[in-house]
């Protein structure tokens, strides 16, 4: 299937700005990509291999946008993810699955939700919506995994949040919030799985330094690893051969079809999200200068109008192609704009320009 004709197909049934992020969730829920995901930033598995996470102790199939963090929805796994509170919004984990813990006799597990994120500040912090996701996973647990008071039997949550656009404070950097035993008076000594039932991991990003990524002031290979991993994977820049080869030559990847596929419908994606917001901003332009140039004036009213409509509609364009990081030197091939106009619309958003 050409790039046009998948990239229709995904817009007409998810959405313009909903395509590109379903097919990076599809990509990420592979069982390949969660063991590395699992392997560098959750502590149990640190000493397996990716193929034995991969293998061994990923349960059943991850869903995705399909179990909901406060609904009256499905069950994943024997727990319930119903919570029965009443005017609250139906909001979906993006990936959630189920995992074994490895050195065990016993059939334990941890819960692990992952979040795609591309928006940084959504309005508000992402690491107390984190806690809160962490917060309804333990609670999910009651009636499925424990009941009439065995609260012992409460299973490790993890919430783990990759942000492939993070800012420059937050780029090349994976964070953990946890609980943690603190003295206040003597030193009680209680046993660390009594208490450490919560996990919000943050996998932070951008594409600016992505070729100059190597594992400097990295202390953890795997952590390393993951965040370059991860920076190949979702650049909406590189091409398919490229992040083929670093993945097959450098982790070792398992090219399945869903990985092959997800690779070349993001690939595809990132080119028609470009083309789509040019070609629909420019029409819209030309849509907005006639209407208004008309109500003006058949003929002075539809020149001016129409000029008006087309510079309006060009820096909405210039403003998407700033947000998506484009060179400079196509924001003015394809908006006509100045420099002046491009550097002004730049310091109204709040957004830098590129210059490659």
């Amino acid at each position: 299937m050409d790039t046009d004709t998948e990239f229709a197909r995904l817009v007409e049934e998810y959405g313009v700005e909903a395509a590109y992020d379903e097919v990076v969730k599809r990509l990420l829920s592979t069982r390949e990509l969660l063991a590395w995901i699992m392997k560098g930033c959750v502590a149990e598995y640190k000493g397996c291999t990716v193929r034995e996470i991969a293998d061994c102790y990923i349960e059943g199939e991850p869903q995705v946008s399909s179990v909901p963090v406060r609904p009256e929805g499905e069950q994943i796994r024997g727990f319930d993810t119903a919570d029965k509170s009443l005017r609250e919004k139906t909001a979906l984990y993006d990936i959630l699955f189920y995992a074994t813990l490895p050195g065990s006799s016993e059939r334990i597990g941890l819960f692990i939700n992952v979040e795609a994120q591309n928006d940084y500040y959504p309005g508000y912090p992402l690491v107390k919506r984190g806690i809160y996701y962490c917060s309804r996973l333990l609670s999910s647990q009651f009636a499925k995994e424990f009941a009439d008071g065995h609260y012992e039997k409460l299973k490790k949550v993890y919430s783990i949040w990759i942000c492939a656009d993070a800012p420059d404070w937050r780029d090349n950097t994976i964070t953990q919030y946890e609980l943690t035993e603190k003295y206040l008076l003597g030193e009680a000594g209680e046993a660390r799985e009594n208490y450490d039932l919560m996990s919000v991991v943050m996998i932070c990003f951008n594409e600016k330094h992505l070729a100059g990524r190597v594992a400097q002031g990295m202390e953890d290979a795997d952590t390393a690893d993951l965040v370059r991993l991860l920076g190949v994977l979702l650049s909406p820049n590189m091409k398919k051969e490229n992040k083929r080869q670093i993945l097959e030559d450098d982790y070792r990847f398992r090219m399945t079809r869903d990985i092959e596929s997800g690779v070349t419908h993001m690939c595809n994606l990132s080119k028609g999200v470009k083309k789509y917001a040019l070609e629909e901003g420019i029409e819209i332009g030309i849509a907005q200068g006639v209407e208004k140039g008309m109500a003006q004036g058949i003929a002075q009213g539809m020149e001016k109008g129409m000029a008006q409509g087309i510079f309006s509609q060009a820096r909405n364009t210039a403003f998407l192609m700033l947000e998506n990081r484009m060179p400079l030197s196509d924001i003015q091939k394809y908006t006509g704009l100045s420099l002046d106009d491009i550097k002004k619309l730049a310091q109204e958003k709040n957004l830098q320009i590129t210059t490659e």
